[in-house]
This record gives C-alpha cells, sequence and structure tokens, in this order.
C-alpha cells in the first residue's frame, strides 16, 4: 500500500542502547570503561553531616523574608525569626497588596569522615 517495499511487512531494526545518548553505538572499550582516573573510587568511606562549628561559620541559623510581589528584604537575623516577621507585617501595613512573603533560613553543614583514622580530609591534603 504504498510503502515502497513491494508489500512486504515493515523490518524492524533492533535498537541497542549502551547508556544515556549512547544509541546504536558499540559498547565502550573495556580500557575506556575502567581506566584509572585521580578520581577513581578505591574504597568507601561513611560520612557525617553536622553543624558547622568550624571558627567563623554562624552558631545558629540564618533568617530573612522577601516579598514576593516586589522582592524588597528585610535584614538578616542570626538565631531569631522574630526580625523578619516583625519586617513582613510592617511591610503588609504599609504595601497592602503584598500579601506573600518567601522566608529564607540558611543553616551551615560540615560533612567529615565518620571514622577519620587513616582517612586524610581531601580539604586540607
Amino acid at each position: 500500500m504504498g510503502s515502497g517495499n513491494g508489500g512486504r511487512e515493515p523490518r524492524l531494526q533492533p535498537v541497542t542502547r549502551f547508556g544515556p545518548g549512547r544509541r546504536n553505538r558499540s559498547p565502550p572499550a573495556r580500557e575506556e570503561a575502567h581506566a584509572m582516573s585521580p578520581r577513581t573510587i578505591i574504597r568507601s568511606v561513611r560520612w557525617t553531616v553536622r553543624p558547622d562549628e568550624e571558627a567563623g561559620a554562624p552558631k545558629a541559623p540564618l533568617y530573612h523574608a522577601e516579598c514576593t510581589t516586589c522582592h524588597d528584604t528585610s535584614e538578616t537575623s542570626e538565631g531569631d525569626r522574630i526580625g523578619p516577621e516583625l519586617w513582613a507585617l510592617f511591610h503588609v501595613g504599609k504595601n497592602p497588596s503584598h500579601r506573600s512573603f518567601r522566608a529564607i533560613s540558611t543553616a551551615f553543614w560540615r560533612v567529615t569522615p565518620a571514622d577519620a583514622d587513616g582517612v586524610a580530609d581531601p580539604a586540607t591534603s
């Protein structure tokens, strides 16, 4: 029926995938797939996430508010939400149609090896 192949059934071509974006390509060569690099992981290490208590890191979360109508922002407050909340109330008092705010809190974390024995910290080595 006008298929151009003499009335035969169309031939389906097999599609092979070898990962994202590798359609119909040969698989990577063994050397390419297992090449060592400076970033190769040789063993796994457990890590922990804790509040950052290093010098200079804020001791408490930082809070501020942003008006989603005009993008005006409050002062940043360390460890206390009252300042940004009061700012939002005063802002809506001055601008009655600005009733939507983004409350932003920022905490600082430090990630370290759980068992420091025999593990060099890449940030210091």
